[in-house]
């Protein structure tokens, strides 16, 4: 048994000579998966991408990583955590522009982007209840009006619950 792609990852951190992942240890990292376990088809980059950011390792920004600070702020468990988080990424995002570090204002869209794109592999999962289906999918469109415009989605917000109320 060649465990698990998260605990092959772990390893292959483990003996990272610096807790960097860069073009050249990322496609190193997937030919060990890919030779440890077998099969490419089962190794999504995007899945590998998400373990390398539930870790303190900083991961090129050409390959998708974010800056530590960033991973893990957006959240889509609830409506009261994604208001939360998808606000802060909105002032976040202003002080940014405001500052003109285009940088950071980039990283900043690529995390909701990224909690996004995990909400649309949640939702292609077919034992969701409907309830849970039709609030997550609710959360799918704040996620995408955010990232067609930062700067208005609080007002955006603010007009979705004065017009049906802060659960809806």
């Amino acid at each position: 048994m060649p465990g698990t792609i998260r605990a092959l990852v772990n390893e292959f951190l483990a003996n990272l000579p610096a807790p960097h992942v860069g073009p050249r240890e990322w496609d190193a990292l997937l030919a060990t998966l890919t030779r440890t376990l077998g099969d490419a088809r089962r190794i999504n980059p995007a899945y590998v991408l998400d373990l390398l950011h539930q870790t303190q390792v900083e991961v090129d920004r050409s390959l998708g990583g974010l800056p530590l600070d960033l991973r893990g702020q957006v959240h889509a468990s609830s409506p009261e955590a994604a208001a939360e988080s998808l606000l802060a990424m909105s002032a976040a995002y202003a002080k940014a522009r405001q500052s003109a570090d285009v940088v950071r204002a980039e990283d900043i869209r690529r995390a909701v982007r990224q909690a996004k794109d995990r909400l649309r592999l949640t939702l292609r999962r077919t034992n969701l209840r409907p309830e849970t289906r039709q609030a997550k999918e609710a959360l799918l469109e704040w996620f995408l009006v955010w990232l067609e415009n930062p700067l208005v989605f609080p007002a955006w917000l603010d007009a979705q619950h004065t017009r049906t109320g802060p659960d809806a």
